[in-house]
């Protein structure tokens, strides 16, 4: 999946570059972009890109 932009719903107790892993395996691409950092005790969006 390349040149993609989308919204995802960031869980708690999850750091956002570690949902960001989780992100790349499910939609198997190499580069993941993302606005923004949420603290790990944080829910929330984050606008990724590919």
């Amino acid at each position: 999946m390349k040149n993609r932009l989308f919204v995802v719903n960031k869980p708690i107790f999850k750091s956002s570059n570690r949902y960001m892993g989780y992100v790349k395996r499910k939609y198997n691409t190499k580069k993941v972009g993302f606005s923004g950092t949420l603290d790990p005790f944080a829910t929330g969006c984050l606008i990724v890109a590919t």
